[in-house]
């Protein structure tokens, strides 16, 4: 442990006490909480990113969108625009990372019929959705584990394998919004981002370290990663074989196992990782295209994640990226231990109660 780590140890368990009484006052009902006429499912964490939120958000889209009209409410993290937004109620023309957020606008543009909804104040957000869409019957809140003025129906907290929260500590020490304790909230556990080999031993050492709560079920949950898929004009007539030169381009946290992936499955990668959520420049890209100016000539391609290229093709570096080859590498979610069915079926069990 650093020096300065240990000097932070105070400021992160003072940091953790404030929030430990917030939660305090909305259990004594010092603080209202809002119930809202329709289930409302939140997907969260206690670190400050990196869990693979967005790919399992979208596991529940994907089920629940052919069976419920569905909506999702995100803050837009990012984004210059200020209040409640409706992406259904936009311009073409403000469809856009800088409107929406990128995570929103991901959803928007893989799941037609859903509707997106983006707002700081979660409780606002919903009531002004709500009235736009009295047909909702679900509302997916992302990012909102900690956004306690929503009564929630069930809460699902993801943990990165990778980096579990139990051996973590809150801002500034660690990267925790909250005590670990306080998982204890949470209705589902999923720990993301897990080898899809884990052994039942990893399982079981896992869930003991975790101890859930008697009404708490704990679920295990692996990447799988799909064909890229072609954004740009440029990208349209090529056939990619793991002999094509990729400069892959990621503003995630955490990008350790996507540039393993991608360096297992192509042989010449060149990899460029900016921090999450990160506003890409002109500079950056023409910086990028000047330093791999003989990999594109001949044949490279840019690869990014499906987040990542929602900022790409939409702010300032739209012009630029267009004229060259852009891939997105799509992410879905695999539920281990053949229990995808059974968390299912817990989640619904929170959205068929009155």
């Amino acid at each position: 442990m650093s020096i300065i780590k240990y000097l932070l140890y105070p400021f992160g368990f003072i940091y953790g006490i404030v929030l430990k009484i917030r939660r305090l006052f909305y259990e004594k009902k010092w603080l209202q909480s809002y119930k809202f006429p329709v289930p409302v499912i939140v997907v969260g964490n206690l670190s400050m990113g990196g869990t693979g939120k967005t790919p399992h958000v979208e596991f529940l889209i994907r089920h629940f969108s052919s069976k419920l009209h569905l909506a999702t409410l995100s803050r837009g993290y990012g984004r210059k625009s200020k209040g409640y937004l409706l992406a259904s109620q936009l311009p073409e023309e403000d469809k856009t990372a800088q409107m929406l957020g990128d995570e929103p606008l991901q959803f928007m543009t893989k799941f037609p019929s859903l509707e997106v909804a983006v707002c700081e104040n979660r409780v606002l957000g919903i009531e002004k959705l709500l009235l736009d869409r009295p047909e909702t019957e679900m509302i997916l809140l992302d990012d909102a584990f900690q956004h306690l003025s929503v009564k929630a129906n069930c809460n699902v907290l993801l943990m990165d394998f990778n980096s579990p929260y139990y051996n973590d500590f809150p801002i500034p020490a660690g990267r925790l919004r909250e005590f670990p304790t306080t998982a204890k909230y949470a209705n589902v556990i999923v720990v993301t981002k897990c080898s899809p080999n884990l052994s039942d031993k990893e399982k079981k050492e896992i869930e003991e370290r975790i101890n859930p709560t008697k009404n708490q079920e704990i679920y295990f949950s692996t990447y799988l990663y799909e064909q890229p898929v072609p954004i740009t004009e440029k990208a349209q007539c090529i056939t990619l074989s793991s002999d094509t030169p990729i400069v892959l381009i990621s503003g995630i946290a955490h990008p350790e196992s996507l540039q393993k992936f991608v360096q297992k499955t192509y042989k010449n990668v060149i990899c460029y990782h900016f921090p999450d959520h990160y506003v890409f420049k002109e500079q950056d890209l023409n910086k990028i295209l000047w330093e791999n100016e003989k990999t594109m000539e001949q044949g490279g391609i840019i690869l990014s994640t499906e987040k990542d290229v929602m900022r790409l093709v939409t702010g300032v570096t739209k012009k630029i990226i267009s004229l060259h080859p852009l891939f997105a590498l799509p992410i879905r979610v695999e539920i281990l231990f053949d229990e995808k069915e059974k968390l299912i079926k817990k989640i619904n069990s929170y959205v068929r109660k009155d």
